[in-house]
């Protein structure tokens, strides 16, 4: 299949903040959800974010980890099933891996921190070639 990739649109908004409401407020809410910042959240959904065949929201940002000495990751930071277009979640990781290539990045990171079924997230990963290399641990403190 031929990647369709876009930048999100005013188009976009209605199904951004339905999915964003059934996520955050959702019954499977994870507890740190609630320090959450809603504006500026959808205000990053709205104007830097990718719609993958027109199925999956991507964010994304190109970095240089603080312990690397010069070379740059593909840092995926959301990933989420927008519209029920047909487009598959391997379509999203051919489009990191393409991406980070043209930007010359040496890797992408990917995570499950916002995953509901992480274990299930972390196989997809490996089964494309991604390596398990920790986790995520939070000790809320308020």
């Amino acid at each position: 299949m031929t990647l369709s990739v876009r930048l999100t649109t005013d188009n976009d908004l209605p199904a951004l903040i339905s999915r964003y409401n059934q996520f955050v407020h959702g019954s499977k809410a994870k507890s740190w959800f609630k320090y959450i910042d809603e504006e500026k959240v959808l205000e990053l959904l709205c104007n830097s974010s990718f719609i993958i065949n027109e199925t999956y929201l991507v964010v994304m940002s190109e970095i240089q980890p603080w312990y690397f000495k010069e070379h740059k990751v593909l840092e995926e930071q959301l990933i989420v099933k927008l519209y029920n277009n047909g487009g598959k979640f391997t379509d999203v990781l051919e489009f990191l891996k393409i991406e980070a290539k043209a930007r010359g990045c040496v890797a992408v990171f990917a995570g499950s921190m916002l995953a509901i079924q992480f274990q299930s997230l972390g196989r997809l990963y490996k089964s494309q070639g991604y390596k398990e290399e920790g986790g995520q641990y939070i000790l809320e403190l308020i």
